[in-house]
């Protein structure tokens, strides 16, 4: 019996082993089915996600470039409006220069300054003076100027007075920069004219010290020099009747050369007033003048012709049909949502 019993618990532990590893073996079939099927659905999905970027992706750059080009058709429709906009202002404001052949009086004007005679009123009582400036016209803006004159004036300085007595000339050339601020014979112009004088000089009362022999020598010299200026000059001409102006000029002298018997540069020329730094002067006219006509003669010039504004139907509906409201094609708000 104890042999028997032996043999089927033998049996049992066969029967058992067997059973175990048909199990283990069952389950690892399982498991490898299992994780096959896993992979080829997680592949499947892989593929179907990349189909579905693919199309997303190619909707995307075909909306992009629909958009692009819409973007692209709005901003040559908002340009040409503009430029349509700009022709139309500028046809409306437009002044068109061209040619013409005007007739322009040439004449002589010969005038006087009146400030010259108040010299005493202004300065030393013993100071005299009268200037003649005349110009006369060449083309419709430039003409031909000269001016003669006579000076006597006396300056104070801190330690010594310096006189000059002589007449000076000046010619040159005036160029009319605008024309017809009142009148169509007023004007502003520039000038740029050479100028000379010869006078009579006399300084005096200084006094110089020898600090050897401790005399003194009173300063007192008279000599004939002479200089040469240039003129800068600008001004403004009216009319105030016919063939009579009144015209105001300042100019700026700078000094070319001089002659200098004693050493002693300019310190007082006629016609240039006191010279600065042996260099500089400034002069200052007001002239009443009298316009002597000549001849006439027949100029090309340019003028200003304005534009003439269309009156006609056609060009009423074509500034109707310009400003009406401009509707694009998209709106602001779904670039900045893009």
């Amino acid at each position: 019996m104890r042999h028997t019993l032996l043999n089927s618990v033998d049996m049992i532990q066969r029967h058992t082993y067997t059973l175990t590893m048909v199990l283990l073996v069952i389950f690892l079939l399982a498991s490898v089915s299992c994780f096959a099927q896993k992979d080829t659905t997680r592949t499947d999905t892989v593929v179907s996600i990349k189909k579905k970027y693919s199309s997303v992706k190619d909707s995307l750059s075909h909306y992009k470039a629909d958009r692009k080009q819409q973007v692209k058709d709005s901003l040559k429709i908002v340009e040409k409006r503009l430029l349509e906009e700009n022709d139309s202002l500028e046809d409306k404001n437009k002044i068109a220069h061209k040619d013409s052949l005007i007739e322009i009086q040439h004449a002589l004007r010969i005038g006087v300054d009146i400030i010259a005679p108040l010299t005493p009123l202004f300065g030393n009582k013993d100071d005299r003076g009268w200037q003649l400036k005349t110009d006369f016209r060449l083309t419709p803006r430039l003409y031909a100027a000269a001016d003669f004159g006579y000076s006597k004036r006396t300056l104070d300085f801190s330690i010594q007075t310096v006189n000059a007595d002589g007449w000076f000339a000046r010619a040159g050339i005036d160029y009319s920069i605008i024309r017809g601020i009142f009148s169509s014979d007023d004007m502003m112009y520039v000038g740029v004219k050479l100028g000379y004088s010869q006078y009579d000089r006399h300084i005096y009362g200084d006094t110089i010290t020898n600090n050897y022999w401790g005399d003194k020598t009173v300063v007192d010299i008279q000599d004939k020099p002479s200089a040469l200026w240039m003129d800068l000059s600008v001004g403004v001409m009216v009319q105030v009747v016919k063939n009579v102006y009144l015209s105001m000029e300042g100019g700026y002298d700078i000094m070319l050369s001089s002659k200098k018997p004693n050493g002693i540069g300019p310190m007082l020329v006629p016609g240039m007033g006191q010279v600065y730094n042996n260099s500089a002067g400034f002069s200052f006219a007001y002239t009443v003048s009298y316009r002597i006509p000549l001849y006439k003669k027949t100029h090309h010039m340019r003028i200003r012709d304005e534009h003439p504004e269309g009156n006609n139907q056609k060009e009423k509906d074509k500034k109707k049909e310009k400003n009406k409201d401009f509707e694009p094609a998209f709106k602001p708000t779904n670039i900045l949502e893009e």
